[in-house]
């Protein structure tokens, strides 16, 4: 049985300063408590520990504390005699991700949301607002913005009505200088929302600091968007100026903003020829020009479902017997290639409905097509 002499004992040789002949030293608690407490209100507390009450000085107590001193004193000397290994800093892993000056990840992730916010308003000041002074904006399909060349691109984008889809954000990395936070979009653009388009899947990639939005990365996915047909279609409709309303053909606030609006025009005009060429396409059909009818169908064959038969002979049959075709409801369907598809339902003279599923090019002309049978 340990005695507590015997732990005195031990408490003795354990305690490394106790054979070194030291002057008493005179504390005032008084001058150190309030030391402690200046030093204190200048220092960032990271977690409070209750107050504890004095231990019971029984001699369970104290034996059970001269062990632990025992043990402490052990480990030191084990490692202070262990050279060949570096000192590792202790770290302290907190609950919440925190840095950029005690910014928490959801502070991170709630400016992103700012930015998205912002953007869909239409708000360029706002947007602009979360910018740090050297952004650096990029763009996986036209490259990398300055601030001035990005303003520019936000008030086109603000005068054609471009939305952002509902993001979900989350915080890949985090240091004491910024974080990291990545969101999983969509773009949806005037031409886009105006032929009824996909939205195009976005990852943007925002670095947050302390002063705002450093970094500005957009990766689009590689889906087939408006685009290009529809810049094919102006080059052939508007050959003076066929950039009028394409991306990018501006240098100024001013010349973006005409040029974004230009471009929810010419998004409009684009759908309504092309439901303009499928309704003249049927319109040379009910006039008996057979010849017209199919040369319209100038790159592609029409696809129907009620067999193997001939096109051509299939409506030269419906053209002798009278038939005549009506189109309702005609919509634009997205873009297939350099085609914008139009769909319309279709009733004829001898009982038959349908639709018809046109692929219509920047000339006109009928791309590969289907009229399918209800």
């Amino acid at each position: 049985m340990i005695t507590e002499k015997r732990v005195m004992t031990l408490l003795e040789h354990a305690d490394p300063v106790s054979s070194l002949d030291l002057e008493p030293v005179d504390v005032d608690a008084a001058s150190y408590l309030a030391t402690l407490k200046q030093r204190s209100s200048e220092m960032t507390q990271i977690e409070t520990i209750p107050e504890t009450k004095p231990p019971d000085r029984s001699q369970g107590s104290l034996i059970a504390a001269a062990v632990a001193a025992v043990l402490l004193i052990a480990t030191i000397g084990i490692l202070l005699t262990n050279n060949d290994e570096q000192p590792v800093a202790a770290s302290v892993v907190p609950t919440t991700l925190t840095g950029i000056e005690g910014m928490t990840s959801e502070e991170a992730v709630s400016v992103a949301d700012s930015y998205f916010t912002a953007f869909n308003a239409g708000d360029a000041d706002a947007v602009l607002g979360l910018f740090t002074s050297d952004v650096v904006v990029a763009d996986s399909f036209v490259g990398e913005w300055n601030s001035g060349e990005w303003e520019q691109l936000l008030t086109w984008n603000t005068a054609q009505g471009t939305a952002l889809g509902q993001p979900e954000c989350r915080v890949t990395d985090q240091t004491a200088e910024d974080a990291t936070v990545i969101c999983v979009t969509d773009t949806l653009q005037a031409v886009d929302r105006a032929v009824n388009s996909s939205p195009v899947a976005t990852t943007i990639t925002m670095v947050v600091n302390s002063d705002g939005l450093s970094d500005l990365s957009f990766l689009h996915s590689e889906g087939e968007t408006s685009t290009v047909p529809f810049e094919a279609w102006m080059a052939v409709q508007f050959p003076d100026d066929p950039d009028a309303a394409s991306y990018g053909a501006w240098t100024s606030i001013e010349e973006a903003e005409q040029n974004g609006l230009l471009r929810v025009q010419r998004g409009e005009e684009w759908v309504v020829f092309a439901a303009g060429a499928v309704e003249q396409t049927f319109a040379d059909f009910n006039a008996g020009d057979l010849d017209g009818f199919l040369a319209r169908f100038g790159l592609g064959a029409v696809v129907l479902d009620i067999g193997p038969q001939d096109a051509r002979d299939v409506f030269a049959a419906q053209m002798a017997a009278g038939t005549q075709y009506t189109l309702d409801r005609c919509a634009p369907d997205g873009v297939s290639g350099i085609f914008l598809k139009i769909e319309c339902e279709f009733t004829t003279t001898d009982g038959a409905s349908g639709t018809l599923s046109m692929r219509v090019a920047a000339s006109g002309s009928i791309g590969p097509s289907t009229i399918s049978n209800d």
